[in-house]
Parts: C-alpha cells; sequence; structure tokens
C-alpha cells in the first residue's frame, strides 16, 4: 500500500503499510537448518537501555528521492539510544549469497574484525523482510543527527 508522502505512520503501523515484518518486541534471530527461528540472547548486561518508546518514533515519506525515514514525536536529547537494530542475523557465507543488500546492516570494519576473531558468526542484520523501524533511517551527511553505536562493545 502506498501512503501519501504527507502522512507519517506509527512505527507499530509502518510494517504493514511498507511490506515488512516487525520483529521490535521478537528481537534478532538466525534461522536454524530447518528453518526455525533461533533467538539472539543476550546477557542482562549486554541489553540496551531504549531512550525513546517505540510508539513515539514515526516513519515518513522524506522529500526528493530518500523514500522513507524516521523521526520520533518528542525531544530526543543528545546521547539518547533511539532504536536498536533488530532483524535476521546473517553469517558471512549467508552474507555472500546475497544479491540485493539494500536493507542489510553490518558492524563497521574494526567491529567486524574483533567479531570475526572472537569466533562470532552472527554479523549482518537482514532488515529485508523482518525487522524493525531502524530500517527506515537514512544517513545524512551534511547534518548528522544519529550514530550507529556497536554495543555491547567487542573485547
Amino acid at each position: 500500500a502506498r501512503v501519501p508522502p504527507e502522512q507519517a505512520l506509527a512505527a507499530a503501523d509502518a510494517p504493514s503499510a511498507l511490506g515488512y515484518e516487525d520483529i521490535n518486541s521478537a528481537g534478532s534471530f538466525k534461522l536454524a537448518a530447518d528453518g526455525r527461528r533461533v533467538p539472539i540472547a543476550y546477557s542482562p548486561g549486554e541489553r540496551m537501555q531504549i531512550g525513546v518508546p517505540y510508539a513515539k518514533l514515526q516513519a515518513f515519506c522524506t522529500p526528493g528521492s530518500r523514500g522513507w525515514g524516521v523521526r520520533a514525536s518528542v525531544p530526543v536529547a543528545r546521547g539518547t539510544v533511539v532504536v536498536e537494530v533488530r532483524g535476521r542475523m546473517l553469517s558471512d557465507a549467508e552474507y555472500a549469497e546475497v544479491s540485493d543488500t539494500s536493507y542489510i546492516v553490518s558492524y563497521d570494519d574494526a567491529t567486524l574484525a574483533l567479531k570475526r576473531a572472537a569466533g562470532e558468526n552472527e554479523l549482518f542484520f537482514d532488515l529485508r523482510e523482518q525487522g524493525n523501524v531502524m530500517r527506515l533511517i537514512n544517513d545524512c551527511m551534511e547534518a548528522p543527527n544519529l550514530q550507529l553505536v556497536y554495543h555491547p562493545q567487542p573485547d
């Protein structure tokens, strides 16, 4: 369904309008060989403290050719965690098989190297079919107002 550009969507309503499954409340997962979703488990110390309620995030059609974006309907203080990336996790081998990487989020090169050295296999977030409103966040080099933070920091 196409939504008029002037209309904003609540984060929870964006998936049905834009054609993806919202897994914000379920969390990230990987697929088992039989196709089952296996949740990615975090220890209590690894869980992020989100400072903006999901209900206060909106998807909106940006001007020009950037497509959809995300905005908050409440003020956000500097340093506040806005949203956690949630989606299907991919290994290097799974990522290598992907032809369209439009909605795939990775770690920065240094963090990827540390995760690989530690033997971690979940390295990419695939938000093409399952994800949360993070999949709509655009980057802006001219006036950056969000920073992608890697949490927890690898050892």
